[in-house]
Formats: structure tokens, sequence, C-alpha cells
């Protein structure tokens, strides 16, 4: 589960028109919505973070409708928007991860959804508590990832963010020019992929919360960058996803005796077609670029690779289904909250 800067959809009239204040944002800090991204729940808050961001879009309007970012905002918190289009392009929300599901089906069924009253502190104290269950298990304590080398924390130095807009996934992760990791959890998200596959959202939580975690714990442990952030090339997704989604089910299985709620095809998924040609030609183009002799014809191929490389079609990720022996009852032994019982 998949880390960007945010970008700013503009909203696009005919003639002159303004944006208004609290619209949710992606700002970015390259061109076309690529590179790192930060999330703001109103737009106008990119000008008050310490980034030098290129593009933008907003979350209404989605990736596609992408943006330059404009130098300046007018003191009413509202603008004259650019009437360009920018570089267009769409992100897959990062190299940090991103949890995806079946989210496209509505959730409750005349109760009240959980995801409506989850919170920053309901997520803390969930996580905490699933943490302190798994963490003695030897399963858990002993793990040493099989392509990052990482290894387990019951506390890595990352902070925990969670959001009610449409997301589109379940769960992402994502980092800061000042080293500082975020696991963000989009409850909305989790309770209508949990509706979809007919499972309990509780289970769909920590199934997100446990992908995110292990996420972070790869990139922790390979921030060895000389600006000392991890940031993975584009052919390194394919095993952090084939890496975190094979732990998350040992790890669920080693606590429970059951399945977890959902099924992948991490055990199975075989690198897609082209991927070693494709792997090799990036490697080139990285290796022209340290050296600065990288051109824009060859800038133009890294940015179709990294698509490629980014296509959830291409990643291991959720099958329809659930994991052999998921046990529907299962109690997770952590509280959500008396008003977010179903």
């Amino acid at each position: 589960m998949k880390t960007p800067k945010i970008i700013i959809g503009m909203l696009i009239l005919l003639g002159v028109s303004t944006y208004a204040d609290n619209d949710p944002a992606y700002g970015f800090t390259e061109a076309g919505c690529q590179g790192n991204w930060v999330w703001v729940s109103d737009w106008v808050k990119l000008y008050d973070l310490d980034y030098d961001f290129q593009s933008y879009y907003l979350q209404a309007d989605g990736p596609d409708h992408c943006h330059p970012f404009p130098e300046e905002v007018i003191a009413t918190g509202t603008r004259e928007p650019s009437t360009s289009t920018g570089g267009g392009g769409s992100s897959s929300g990062g190299g940090g991860g991103r949890n995806n599901g079946n989210s496209n089906v509505p959730s409750g069924n005349g109760s009240v959804d959980p995801a409506a009253v989850f919170d920053d502190e309901m997520n803390e104290i969930f996580k905490d508590c699933w943490v302190q269950q798994f963490a003695p298990l030897s399963e858990v304590k002993n793990w040493i990832g099989e392509h990052t080398e990482a290894l387990w924390t019951s506390a890595p130095d990352a902070a925990w963010s969670v959001s009610h807009e449409d997301h589109g996934v379940n769960g992402v992760v994502n980092y800061n020019k000042w080293k500082e990791l975020t696991a963000y959890i989009f409850p909305t998200e989790i309770s209508k992929t949990a509706t979809a596959r007919g499972v309990k959202f509780e289970h769909m939580l920590l199934y997100t919360q446990m992908h995110e975690y292990v996420h972070l714990l790869q990139w922790i442990h390979d921030q060895t960058d000389a600006d000392g952030i991890y940031v993975p090339s584009p052919y390194e997704h394919f095993y952090l996803e084939k890496e975190d989604y094979n732990i998350v089910d040992k790890w669920w299985r080693a606590r429970f005796g059951s399945g977890p709620p959902v099924l992948s095809n991490a055990n199975t998924k075989n690198l897609p077609r082209g991927f070693r040609n494709k792997r090799k030609k990036y490697k080139e183009y990285e290796e022209k670029q340290a050296n600065g002799t990288l051109t824009k014809d060859d800038e133009k191929e890294m940015e179709e690779l990294e698509k490629w490389f980014k296509d959830p079609e291409n990643l291991p990720g959720l099958l329809d289904g659930k994991a052999g022996g998921y046990d529907p009852n299962l109690d997770v032994e952590c509280d959500l909250g008396e008003n977010a019982s179903e």
C-alpha cells in the first residue's frame, strides 16, 4: 500500500471564477502531479507548508485535472483559477503503498456506519491494541522482510491520520521533506470495501492498518539515501506489495488461527511480462540521471515506465473472495468504541 505531495485539481469554469475554501487537495513537488505529495483538508493550507509545490489537483476533480501550482492566493482565501490545465497525468498515490479494495459499493444496511464516527483517537487506540497483541508472537518479533530485510518494531517513528474524504483506496503511506512518515487511514473507503466483500468493518480496518504498518516498517528500514529519505524506484513497488501482502496474511493467521478477510494474489503473482527489460531500461535512465546526462526524451520515457510499474494491473493486490479459513465471527479484541458498534 504505496508516497507523494498534494495536488490541487482546480475548478475550471467558463469565464472568471474562484475557488472556495475547504476544498481538499493534493499538492506535488513535481510538475504534472508527480513526485512527493501532501494531502490537506483545505487547499489554501498548501500555502502554509514549507514546500516548493509545482502542481496540484482538487480532490473533487481527481488527478486527471492536474494544474500548475499558483504563486499567489488573495487574502480572502479565494483566487482566480488558471485557464491552463497543466501537464495532466494521474498519480498512483506515491511509493508508500496503497491498500486497494472493491470500494464502489455503498455501505449501510439501515445500521450506523462505524466509519462515520471513526477518528484519529479511535485509530490510535485500535492500532495500539492490536500491536500489543501481535508484538510477542515469534512470527512477528522475529520477522525479517524477504525483500527489504525490514524488521518489526512496536513503535515506528511515524504518524497516523484519519480522513473521511473519498480517496478511492483504504490507506496509503506518505512522507515529507522533513523525513516524516505518515500512514493515512480512510474509514469511509474501508467501510465500502467491507460491505462489498461481506466482512466486518473492524476486520477490514485491522487488515488495512496492518498493511500500512508493514509499509512503514519497510520505509523506515530503508531510509538510506543521502537525504535520509528512502524513495523506492518504481520497479521496487512490485516487491514491496508482494512482501506486504504475504506477511500480513502470515501474521493474521499466527494471531487468530484463521485467514484474513480478503484474499491476495501475492503468493502466486508472477512478474508481469516485460518487467525485467523495463527494469533494466529504467536503471539505465537512473544512472544517466545521476550523471546529469538524461535527455528530455529519456525523461519522457522514464515517466511512461514509472506509470507502467505503478499500474495496479502489474502489482500484487486483492482478489475477489475471502482468504481460506476466514472467520466472519472473529473477535479481534480491540474496542472501536460504543458509538462505532454495529
